[in-house]
């Protein structure tokens, strides 16, 4: 089974991605903070991350720098805000393999995982 590590401040995205995620197909660990999940990464790498793209006490690009040296194949989707001015271009920027709009669907979020 793939890991998901999911990285965001929101109570409601945990509750939504622990609705719609198939629980058969992957194990999923949440996180509210970087510090927390960079010691989620280090003792167990994840196939999968899933990262608000605005967390706290970040920097997007050197966060997601710390996430691929603990983790070097994960594949880093962002969880962007839907008012959020986000495109391909800011995504090769970042360093992330994708991104989503929040609020999002389980379908939505399952093509993603699926893909990744």
């Amino acid at each position: 089974m793939k890991k998901i590590l999911l990285i965001d401040d929101s109570v409601t995205i945990h509750r939504v991605i622990d609705i719609c995620i198939d629980k058969d197909k992957f194990i999923t660990e949440k996180t509210f903070s970087a510090d927390d999940a960079v010691m989620k990464l280090k003792n167990s790498p994840a196939d999968i991350v899933l990262l608000d793209n605005k967390l706290e006490g970040i920097t997007l690009l050197d966060f997601i720098g710390k996430i691929r040296s603990l983790a070097q194949d994960a594949w880093i989707i962002l969880l962007t805000g839907a008012f959020d001015q986000f495109d391909d271009n800011d995504l090769i920027k970042s360093g992330a393999d994708d991104y989503l709009f929040k609020p999002f669907d389980s379908q939505a979020i399952e093509a993603k995982i699926n893909y990744g």
